[in-house]
This record gives structure tokens, sequence and C-alpha cells, in this order.
């Protein structure tokens, strides 16, 4: 026997189908569940599958609301027929539901709690409207053409339906609007007025309620306003907002609905009390037109534990709620769930577990959201998690033993189906745990807000409810992830604590499975680590059969005001924890670098708007903020930007850059900060687009200056560093871009969700996210001629791919030729790329304005200078190795030189060359500079030998050929007209360490013109001084160059310069010297990252070698055929000495290294004498 609600007709004036309710016994059982009811013709069974309306639902099976036996009679309301249960009948999430009577009430969505008895048969009865419309006491909600028309909320004022005494809203706070109610005292209207609609009877003192779109607002309501109901709407009660809504979805029907979509005629006549429109058409033949909805599903998409969680590029930055999409043509409810599902995020959903929820109203103008839970049905895997760390990251966490698929269950889940987003709909597509969910949602604001800005949509939407429920379902289950949070960290105010990193491993009971996960436990009280062990080991006791295992310690700094987290240090008690996996696990630093890399516009606002009240630098804290986390996380992730992957990185996303500053451009001066109309400060920094109708003409405004310089692809680098760059773009691209885009036309939920539900679009983003930049093509209608006499256009052109406009903001003592790597905000303005296709450019144009379709706009965020365009190049070489890996080289050089061991020996201390310091005196030389003129080299084939070998060690290596065809050809050194916009691109304008290799075998008779002239003093400046003059027409710099020079000929070489050192090769390298062309070494990165260290390694000379360093260089001058031994000798001694202990890892010279240099000079000398004579 079960207890049965039957309902039965009867006359009250209330609901047309349905009249009053009883409760019954019935002595058989329909499913799992019965509902009878009674309609004009027969009483019958009414199972999940036959709701009137909804079409078949498996999942509604056994789902129907579970009815209180001591219900009063009274009248069936749509809060009465709310589906919001859950299985076997059971209610929903404890915090959506409320006590009435005694009584267990499941709260409805808001927007569906209408206060009303809608009394259809009233409707169509023209006098009864005319008689209510008469009453003193009906309530005519006021709006104002198509919107709203509501006064702020006053205790113990009317006005509100709201059914108890202190209007709440969507939140739990006090209601911000109420409506504005007018009496037929207030407002003249009559039953045939078109702007004026029957509601219902108001079930609370049964008094007739309409909605009245009035020209002008009453005098009685002076402090009245309008608003939008969709936006507005959450801010007021449920009953007001759902009277609101009604309204709003009825005016905004007959305003789209003048005329027949049939036949085109008009729908004059309003029936029905507002309700409906009737057309007249020829011969008297009329028809009537009924609003409609749109049904739209929205789906819970879970993987076990794991919500489906996805974003649009135009949301606040942090905003996540569930997928959804219209019911398309021919379709169900469930196939709708399934096929959005699938062509959003390419997840297949299993159709056996769709499950429905509830539903919602949302008349803005015509839609019905249809909640669905659902679980998955994939087998496949999403990119593991541990592979996202850094080389660093991996080796600690491999070290304290962190397990590949621990990492990978807090970044991905285990198991987790791969996530294809389709980014014409959704930016990006995650899954989400419950306990990231659970924590979010209750430890900070309201919505779920913290400092790095993640959010749901508030509670009045439907995602917000579904999102909640399923938490609760599943936290009510016992479960490692649920009831041990990954971390116990406060992010709210500033504070410093140390913390350990644990593994707890748990033994469910029945069960030989053991589950094991990766917590992160500290506190600032603690003096000891051993201190937050103890605390943790209590906290475990709610677990039995669990265990703890410590895999190390540090610190965490939190800086509220900054918004940066810091994790470093070490525990003395249990060692250096894996900060990186702290880092992911405290604050899911993966989510928060993939929003900064695609939405870096919407970070850099958020910051701003959260300390727009502080006390806060020029850059709002944006430098600091990105620096950290790309700090602490694989810098891999940001999109690598080279000529090749230009093209198809969308737009305003951070990427990163490496290239060799070719001009420092004329600075800029923009509006840095501006007042809106509201009066609020808005930042426009690191972007270039500004929606002028946003700022007020009365405003304030703040100007500051930023540096624009141009950036190219550093000249000379070696085709392996190409090709790294080129992997790296292509491994960030796959990481962050990898989501196939399908292009498809699908309807749009723009009109009926909003801001809060809304994950289809069709509408361009405020950001243009995904726009593309434009190729370089002609203008078809400019002749050749034309474009052949511009010399801004052959400028232009001869701007390399991959060369961008860096904007500098700060001090960041960037100079010429330096190579930087810049994270920074990608930016094509569509004008100046247009003006790249018609080239018309004002002669005085600034340089920063060349079009974007050639050189993007970079807008520099966290700018550093390299010592090499290689990638994280930094001295982490293993000392220890040195004298092995130097032997190694060595050995190799000897090889491709044909056995020359002295030549070898020369050619790798020139390798690792650099000036170490320049006189204050402008008309000295460089300390630290030799140039190495090999002699004896007759052949191309030797020549390609010996680049081939220093390509492939040295980052950078500029081959010049010195012949008089080449040396005419064009300047060789940099120079700037008048009609130019920036330096020309010159040969020799290289970064400093590129090595520089002059072939002079190539020269034959000829005479040099005026230009090959300048390029051989070019040539001879940088060999004297290390310095490159620079040509502005009306007068010329000197700039400082660091360049390590190779000089291959047959004879001594036409140049001369200050430590010049002539080295002829032996007889035997003369013929061997071309039969390799490849160094024989096996790990080549190894040998690099020795020269790297060993070029930037200190020296320093004892103070009691100076004696014996001065007595042997007298002895050297007096010797026979020792030939001048002068200043200048000495001083390419005394470098070289620098250069061979440095090659031996040694930081003082000794007495052994400097008889091996008197030694090498002596052979040296030897050979010229040999080959002197041998001439002779």
């Amino acid at each position: 026997m079960r207890l049965l609600r039957v309902i039965r007709g009867g006359v009250d004036t209330g609901a047309k189908h349905f009249r009053q309710t009883r409760w019954l016994f019935a002595s058989q059982r329909v499913g799992s569940s019965a509902f009878l009811w009674k309609g004009k013709h027969r009483c019958s069974s009414l199972v999940s599958h036959s709701i009137p309306g909804l079409p078949d639902l498996p999942g509604l099976r056994g789902q129907l609301p579970r009815c209180k036996p001591h219900a009063p009679l009274g009248n069936c309301d749509g809060r009465d027929l709310g589906f919001g249960g859950r299985r076997g009948g059971e209610g929903g999430l404890s915090s959506l539901k409320s006590v009435k009577d005694g009584h267990e009430v499941v709260q409805p969505c808001h927007f569906s709690s209408l206060p009303l008895d809608r009394a259809g048969a009233l409707r169509g009865d023209g006098s009864a409207i005319s008689d209510l419309l008469q009453q003193p006491d009906t309530k005519i909600v006021l709006f104002l053409d198509g919107c709203a028309v509501v006064v702020p909320y006053e205790d113990g004022k009317l006005g509100s339906f709201c059914s108890s005494e202190r209007p709440v809203d969507a939140e739990g706070n006090t209601a911000l609007y109420i409506p504005a109610v007018a009496t037929p005292k207030d407002v003249s209207v009559h039953d045939e007025d078109p702007d004026c609609i029957f509601l219902g009877i108001d079930m609370k003192d049964k008094t007739a309620v309409f909605a009245y779109n009035t020209k002008d607002v009453p005098a009685g309501f002076r402090h009245a306003f309008r608003i939008d109901v969709r936006k507005k709407g959450p801010k007021m009660c449920a009953e007001d907002a759902s009277i609101l809504a009604l309204s709003s979805g009825l005016f905004t029907w007959h305003s789209n609905t003048q005329f027949c979509s049939k036949t085109g005629d008009r729908a004059s006549e309003i029936i029905l009390s507002g309700h409906g429109r009737r057309i007249k058409g020829k011969r008297n033949a009329s028809r009537s037109l009924y609003p409609r909805i749109d049904p739209a599903v929205i789906v819970g998409a879970m993987h076990g534990d794991w919500f489906l969680l996805g974003r649009k590029a135009s949301w606040k930055f942090g905003r996540y709620s569930l997928l959804a999409g219209f019911v398309e043509v021919g379709e169900t409810l469930e196939t709708a769930c399934l096929r959005e599902i699938k062509e959003e995020s390419d997840v297949t959903l299993d159709p056996n577990s769709i499950e429905y929820h509830s539903s919602q109203p949302w008349p803005f103008p015509q839609s019905l959201m249809v909640g669905f839970t659902a679980q998955t049905r994939n087998i496949s895997v999403a990119p593991s998690g541990f592979h996202l760390l850094s080389n660093e990251g991996q080796v600690a966490a491999k070290h304290v033993g962190v397990s590949e698929e621990e990492v990978d269950a807090f970044r991905s889940g285990l198991s987790l189906p791969a996530i294809n987003c389709d980014q014409d709909e959704l930016e990006d597509a995650r899954w989400f745990h419950v306990s990231f969910l659970h924590n979010k949602l209750s430890t900070h604001s309201k919505q779920g807000l913290d400092i790095y800005g993640f959010h749901i949509p508030g509670k009045h939407a439907l995602a917000n409810r579904l999102i909640r429920e399923c938490i609760q379902k599943v936290l009510g289950q016992p479960n490692l992830e649920s009831d041990i949070p990954p971390h116990n960290i406060p992010f709210e105010a500033d504070t410093k604590m140390k913390y350990i990193l644990l593994r707890v491993s748990f033994s469910p009971e029945n069960s030989d499975r053991k589950i094991s996960k990766l917590i992160v436990r500290g506190d600032p009280r603690a003096a000891y680590h051993n201190h937050i062990l103890t605390v943790a080991k209590n906290e475990m006791r709610q677990l039995q059969n669990s265990e703890l295992e410590v895999l190390g310690g540090g610190r965490i700094k939190v800086c509220q005001s900054t918004r940066t987290i810091s994790i470093f240090g070490f525990s003395s008690a249990f060692s250096q924890a894996p900060h990186e996996i702290t880092w992911l696990f405290v604050v899911n630093a993966t989510l928060v670098m993939e929003a900064a890399i695609r939405t870096p516009l919407a970070v850099i606002k958020n910051l701003y708007e959260q300390r727009a009240k502080q006390n806060h630098p020029p850059d709002n804290g944006v430098e600091e903020y990105f620096a950290e986390i790309i700090s602490q996380t694989s810098s891999g992730m940001v999109p690598f930007l080279t000529a090749n992957s230009m093209d198809s990185i969308p737009n305003n996303t951070l990427v990163r850059y490496i290239g060799m500053v070719k001009d420092m451009l004329n600075p800029e001066y923009f509006v840095s900060e501006f007042q809106d109309l509201n009066g609020h400060w808005q930042s426009t920094r690191y972007g270039d687009i500004v929606d002028t109708q946003t700022i007020s003409e009365h405003g304030e405004k703040k100007f500051d200056e930023r540096q624009p310089i141009l950036v190219i692809p550093v000249r000379g680098r070696s085709e392996w560093v190409t090709k790294l760059h080129d992997d790296l773009a292509s491994s960030s691209a796959q990481q962050t871009f990898s989501r196939e885009t399908h292009l498809r036309h699908k309807r749009s939920l723009s009109c009926c969700d909003g801001d809060e539900m809304k994950l289809i679009s069709d509408a361009a983003s405020e950001e243009p996210h995904t726009a593309m930049p434009q190729k370089r093509t002609p203008t078809p209608g400019q002749s050749r001629e034309m474009r052949a006499s511009s010399p801004l256009e052959i400028q232009l052109k001869q701007i390399p791919q991959g060369t961008c406009v860096v904007h500098i903001y700060g001090e960041k003592n960037v100079k010429l030729n330096d190579i930087i790597e810049v994270y920074g905000i990608l930016s094509r303005v569509p004008g100046m790329a247009q003006e790249s296709n018609t080239m018309d450019l004002d002669q005085d144009a600034n340089a920063s304005q060349i079009p974007t379709s050639i050189a993007p706009r970079l807008h520099g965020i966290v700018v550093k200078k390299l010592s090499s365009p290689v990638p994280g190049d930094t001295c982490r070489f293993d000392k220890s190795i040195v004298g092995q890996v130097r032997e190694m080289l060595k050995h190799s050089l000897t090889e491709v030189l044909g056995g020359d061991d002295l030549a070898a020996e020369y050619l790798l201390l020139q390798l690792i060359s650099r000036v170490h310091s320049r006189p204050r005196e402008t008309n000295q030389s460089a300390l630290g500079i030799i140039s190495l003129n090999i002699t004896g080299v007759c052949d191309k084939q030797s020549c390609a030998a010996v680049r081939s070998i220093l390509s492939d060690l040295m980052p950078c290596v500029m081959n010049l050929e010195l012949s008089c065809t080449e040396l005419n050809r064009s300047l060789w050194y940099p120079t700037r007209l008048a009609d130019q916009l920036f330096l020309s691109d010159a040969m020799l304008q290289l970064p400093n360490g590129c090595i520089l290799l002059l072939d002079e075998t190539a020269m034959t008779p000829g005479e040099l013109s005026e230009i090959g002239l300048k390029n051989l003093s070019a040539l001879q400046a940088i060999m004297q001084s290390q310095k490159l003059p620079y040509d502005f027409q009306f007068y010329q710099i000197d700039q400082a160059t660091d360049y390590p020079t190779v000089i291959l000929s047959q004879g001594r070489t036409v140049l001369k310069g200050v430590g010049e050192i002539q080295l002829p090769l032996s007889k035997s390298a003369k013929t061997n010297m071309a039969d390799c062309s490849r160094l024989p070494i096996r790990d080549i990165s190894l040998v690099r990252d020795y020269l790297v260290s060993a070029r930037i390694s200190e020296f320093s000379i004892p103070k009691e070698l100076e004696e014996v360093l001065l007595r042997d260089m007298t002895a050297e001058s007096r010797k026979k055929g020792s030939g001048n031994v002068d200043e200048g000798s000495f001083h390419c001694w005394l470098n070289i000495a620098r250069l061979l202990c440095t090659a031996y890892g040694e930081t003082e010279l000794t007495p052994e290294r400097w008889q091996q240099v008197l030694a090498m000079e002596r052979q040296r000398k030897d050979r010229i004498c040999d080959t002197t004579k041998s001439v002779k």
C-alpha cells in the first residue's frame, strides 16, 4: 500500500484543469510511484514518460517528487508540479530546501516562483477582465518601453509579491529592488488596451495582477527607474523576478509578432487579455497566434567525481559553467544532450545515464532551460599532467618518489575523457573535481570567487543549482577526494608559513584496493615542520586504515595585495619538497596559466579592478603576477612566437618571443588610465583598442610613456636554434591550441540565457581573441612602378618574417642588439593591417605604426635579456666534468681540422672569448678581444667545414664572403636616412656573442667601390676596437659590439686588428680538413652547455704571478727570431691565458697554464716562420 496524491475536478476559479487535491491510499504500485490526475474527460495513472507537455524521458522514471501525507488541500500551482527531485523520489540539495508548515519543500529555481494563479479561464472573458480593472485593489506592474520599472526596497514598503516579511534575492541578501506596482487610480487602462496584459490572480490576497507598458511613469513614483530583468532580476526576490520575467517575455513576444510569419498579414487584434494575437486575412479568414517557447538543454556532464565545465571567451575572467544548447528540430531532449556535449567538447555521454533534474523558465525572450545530469562513457585518456611540468619539476618529483600517476590524478584525473574543445563555441572546457568545486564554493565568496577569479554562475541560474546539488550528492558518499581536501592554505590575507607535502593512503572497507592521494598541509603558527605533521595525523584519524608519508617540506608565502603565491625553501627534517608539485596542488597553476594565456587582458583587468583602491605600482602588479605564474609553471605552455607560428596564434593571446633589438623607436605617449561613464577607473595598458564610448568626456585621464622597439629574429642564428624555436612553437601550440576547430552555424543562446547561462554565441566577442592576421598581399590597384618607387615600401619589404614591434612599459634597460625574451600580449590592429596593403604611409609617421600584418605588436609584460637565443640558456653545467668535456670537444675539433691539434686549441679558445671590460676612453680598444686568422685555407670545401662545425656548436654564426662583388653590393653596417622609418637591414648588426666568420678565400683581383671601402672599414673597426659605426646621415654613432672573429684566408688577412692571432694550418690539415663536415660528438648539447659556462666564467691573476709574467715577457722579447714582443703581444698572451684557464674550469692563472700559453705561442710563431720560408 502506498500513499498517493489524487487530483480531481472542482469549481474553484483558479486552475483550468486541476481543481483540488486529496490524498488516498493505493493498493497497486505503478512504476516506482504513481500520480493520478483527472482532467476534463478521464482519470488515469500518470507515470514519468507520459507527463503532458514533455517528451519521452527515460531519466524521469522513478523521479517524481515525493508528496507529503499531511499536505493541505489547495490549488495545484507550478510549485507543486515542479520536478526537482533525485533518484527514488529523494529531494535535492539541502541548501535548496526549506521547511514550510513543518514540511520540507524543494525551492524552485529563480524566475520559477510565480505567486499567481494564471486563471486561464478568465482571459477570454472581456467583461470579467473589465471588472477586474475597475477594482481599486487591482495591481498593475509597470513597464516603460519594454523595460521593467522598479523602486528601491525599503523595510515596510508595499509593492513586493514576496510571501516572506523580508524579500531576499537569489544570493540570500536583502533584495535591492521591488516592482513598481500601480493601481487603476494611478494609470488609465482598459481591457482592449494592447499594452495591458492580464497576468493572473495573486494567491496571497486574491487580487488581480496586470502588466502595463506605459509611456510615462505616474507622478507618484519619483524614485522609480528602469532595469533589464535578465540582468537585475537576480537582485530581486524570486516572486517579484518571476512576475517581471513573465511580463517581459510577453511584451517581447508582442513586439516581435506584429505580422504573420506565414502570410505577412498584420496581427493587429489582441486576444486572451494579451496572451495571443489574431490575424484577419482575406475573405474574413482569421488565424490566432500564441506565445511559443524554445527548449534548451543544460547538462551536468560528469565522469565519476569530475565535472565538465566550459567558458566563452567573452565571459569574465575565471568563470566556468555547464554546457548548454538549443534543442533542434526532430530530436528529443535526451538526444540534444548527447549532441551538444559531443559537438562542444567531443565527450560522449552514456544515453542510459541521462537523468532529468529540473527546469527554469528563461523568457529572455522565449526559452525554457531543461536541466539534466549524465555520466560519460569515454575510455580515452586526457594528456598527461606530469609531462606538463618542467624538466626540473619532473626530476624533483621523481626524487621524492612522486609517481606520474599521482600527478596525473590531480592534473587531469585518472582515465578522464579527452576534451577536444570546439573553439567556435567555447574558449575552454575542462574537468573539475567536486572537491575543488566544493572548496571554491564554500571557502570563498558566495559565487566561489577566489583570488584567481574562478567562479560559476550565480545562484539564480539553473547551472548553479545543478552543480551544487551534484556536489552534495557526491560528497555524501565516502570519498578520499572529498573527505580530505587537497590543501589547507588560506588565500584571504597575507601570510607566510611552513608546509609539508604528504601522500595519504586509504583502504576502503571490504576491498583490497588501496587509494592514495597527495595533499599539502601548512600552518603559519608552526615553528617546525614536525608540528604540521602531528596535526595532519590527527586529521587523518577520521579515515580508518589510512597511512601518511611525508615527501618533503618548504615554505609558502601568500601576498594578497599583489595576488601572488611563492613556494620556496626546504625542511631540515623532511628535505625539500618538489615545489612545482605543491604549486600545482595549491593553486591549480595549470588552470591559472591557461587563463593567463587565453585571456590575458581579462586577467589584467581583473587585477586592476581588485587593486584600484590600493596603493598599487604603475603596472598594477601585472608584471609581478605574470612573472610568478610563469616561474611556477612550465614555460612551454605559453605559445612560442616564430615566423611559422605567427599566423596561427589568436589575437590578444599571451605569447613568448625571443628576438634581437634592431632599433629603438620614438617613445609613445598614451592614455594609461581613464574614468568611464560610471566614474570608475579603467586601464589601457598592454592593449591597443579602447572603446571610446566608455570614456567619460568630463572624467580624469592619466598619461604615461611606453617605448616601442623593433625586434627581429636573431640574425645569424644556427639551424639547430631555428629548429629548437620551431619545436617550441609546435609543442606549445599543441598544448594550448590543439583542439580542432569545427566551423558550423548553430543557434545561439544569447537571446535567452544572458551572461549567466549562455555558452554559445554568434555575436563577436568584445575582445577579438580569434582574429587572425591578414596575409601580406599587394594591392591589385597599385601599379608595379609605383610600388617600386616608394622608399618606405622598399624598407617595409626588407623586414624579415617573424618581426614584432615590442612595447616596453617601465624601465627595462634594453639596448640595441640585445637578445630579449618577451612574455607579452600579441596584438594586431585591423586598421594598420589595411595600411600594409595600400602602403600609403606618411613619411613623418612614427615607426611604431608599422602595419601589424607585417610586424604585429607585442605588449611586453615580462621582458628579460638573454645571452643567446637559446631558450632557458643558463649556466647549469656540471663543472666537475669540465676536463672530460673539454678533451672530447678538442679531440673532435682536431679530427675535423685534419688532425691539427694546435688549430683545434686556438679555435676552442676563440669560441669562448668575449669582451670582459671596456676602458672609459673611447679611443682605446676593448679588453678581451682576439681575432683568429687561420691561414693556409685554399678551397671552399675547407671553409664550409669550418662553417659547419661552428654552426653546430654556437647559437649564432655570421658567415661573410670577402669578395669584391659582395663588398660592393650593399652597406654591411646600419644606416638610417631621413626618409626611412628605422635602421636599414645590415649584415653586421648582430647580437653580442655571435661568431663572425670571414671568408677571404673567395677574394679575387678587382676594384672596391665606395660601398666596398666602407664595409672594409667597418670590419676593421670591429677587429681593432669592437665597435660598429651607425650612420644617421648627418651624424655617426659607434655602437659597442662583441663579435669573436675567425678569418679564413690563404695568406695573412688584409684586415689588421688588435689581438690578431695568425695561425697557419699544418700540412696534413690542408689536405684532410674537408673530409669531415660534422662534429663527431654524440652529446652535442653537453658541449654547448660547456661553451656557455666557460664563456661567462670569472678569471683573475694572482699578484704573486705578476712579476713572473713581466719577467717572461722580457725574456721572450730578447730571444732571437721572436719578432716584436710589444705591449699588444703581451695583452694577447694574457687573453689566451685567461681563455685557457676558463676552458679548464679554473678561475685563477697558474704557472703551469702560463707556461702552456708560452709554449703554444712559440709553436704558432714557428709555423709562421716555416710558412714564410716556404713561400720565399
